[in-house]
C-alpha cells in the first residue's frame, strides 16, 4: 500500500473517531443537560408539593387547634352557666324554705294568682310539694278571700291529692284538667335562664 493511500485511510479513521467522539460527547452533554433539567424540574415539583402539603398540614393543625379551643371555651362557658344555675336553685330553695329575707308565703300566693289569671278560671286545682301543701291546706280559705278581693271575682281553690317533687311553687289546672299552668320555682327559673342564656354567655366571653 502506498504511503499516500495509507495516509488517506488514516485520515479517514481519525476523522471518523473524532466524529464519533464528538457525537458521543454531544450525546453525553445533552444527557447531562436533560438530567439537570429533570432534576431541577423534580426539585421544583418536590418543593411545590412539599410546600403545598406543609401548608395543608399547617392549616389542618391550626384548624384542629382552633376547634379544640372553641370546644374548651364552650365547655368552660357551660360549666360556668351550670354553676350559676345551681346557685340560683340554692337561692330559690332558701326562699322556699323561708331561710331568706323574701316572704315565701306571699310569693306562693302571687304564683297562684298569676296562674289563675293565665288560665282565666275562677275555680282551680292546685298541685304542690308536701311542705307547701301543708301550708296551703291551713291557709286556703284566707288565700281564696285575698285573691277574690284582688281579682274582683269569687275565686275557689282546691288542693290536689297529688304531691309534686319541686322546690316550691305550684302547678295549677282548671277543674277538668284541660288547661295547665306550670308556676313552679324551677319552671320559672328555666324560662328566665333559657331566655338569658345567650346573654350570659356573651357577657362571660366578650
Amino acid at each position: 500500500m502506498s504511503d499516500d493511500i495509507k495516509a488517506f485511510i488514516d485520515e479517514i479513521n481519525r476523522r471518523t473517531e473524532e466524529e464519533a467522539e464528538k457525537i458521543i460527547s454531544d450525546a453525553e452533554e445533552k444527557a447531562r443537560e436533560i438530567i439537570k433539567q429533570a432534576e431541577e424540574e423534580a426539585n421544583k415539583i418536590f418543593q411545590h408539593e412539599a410546600s403545598s402539603r406543609l401548608k395543608l398540614l399547617r392549616r389542618r393543625i391550626i384548624g384542629k387547634a382552633e376547634m379544640d379551643a372553641r370546644k374548651e371555651l364552650i365547655k368552660a362557658k357551660n360549666e360556668i352557666l351550670e354553676k350559676i344555675y345551681q346557685l340560683s336553685l340554692q337561692k330559690l330553695e332558701q326562699v322556699a324554705r323561708g331561710t331568706s329575707e323574701i316572704n315565701y308565703s306571699e310569693v306562693l300566693t302571687r304564683l297562684i294568682e298569676e296562674a289563675i289569671i293565665s288560665l282565666d278560671e275562677d275555680e282551680v286545682l292546685i298541685e304542690a310539694n308536701e311542705r307547701d301543701k301543708e301550708y296551703l291546706s291551713v291557709n286556703l280559705h284566707r288565700i281564696e278571700n285575698e285573691l277574690s278581693q284582688r281579682l274582683s271575682r269569687n275565686i275557689k281553690l282546691r288542693l290536689s291529692d297529688n304531691t309534686i317533687n319541686v322546690l316550691g311553687g305550684v302547678i295549677v289546672y282548671n277543674p277538668s284538667r284541660t288547661k295547665i299552668y306550670n308556676n313552679t320555682l324551677e319552671g320559672r327559673l328555666n324560662i328566665v335562664f333559657q331566655r338569658y342564656r345567650n346573654i350570659l354567655g356573651r357577657f362571660l366571653f366578650k
